[in-house]
């Protein structure tokens, strides 16, 4: 198991879809069970889809059959889930839903002290790959 990691936030783009769902988000499940996440560690799940939270957790951790088939306990099922944030986007490159992304980033800095240590997956069709990094480069 690592010594220490770094506090960090995972931002993942296109997070209402099927990949983060039966994949993304169980592999990070595995990896908070293994102790292989830091302390002060958040997903923010990022897409179109209009939720909150509780809803983006019921999604993609309460009823989501590939959890059902691990071996863990409840316990550490609503644990993982307490990482999980939900923001949505009107556009992954309007200024307004970037704007609002940041001032979340900095909400769950302050609330859970996650630093700004970002890492952006994008589970997004290729079509927006040049879309999303220049609109997070201008919004700095």
């Amino acid at each position: 198991m690592p010594k220490s990691l770094d506090p960090h936030t995972l931002i993942i783009f296109g997070a209402s879809g099927d990949l983060a769902q039966r994949k993304l988000v169980p592999a990070l499940f595995d990896l908070f069970r293994g102790g292989y996440l830091p302390d002060e560690f958040a997903l923010l799940g990022a897409s179109r889809t209009d939720m909150t939270d509780e809803q983006f957790r019921d999604k993609v951790v309460f009823n989501n059959e590939h959890f059902s088939q691990k071996d863990c306990s409840d316990e550490q099922v609503r644990a993982f889930s307490k990482l999980l944030f939900y923001q949505d986007l009107a556009s992954y490159d309007g200024a307004k839903d970037i704007a609002n992304l940041s001032k979340r980033l900095k909400k769950l800095d302050k609330d859970l002290k996650v630093g700004t240590n970002y890492i952006f997956y994008l589970s997004t069709p290729p079509s927006l790959y040049s879309t999303i990094p220049p609109a997070l480069a201008k919004a700095g």
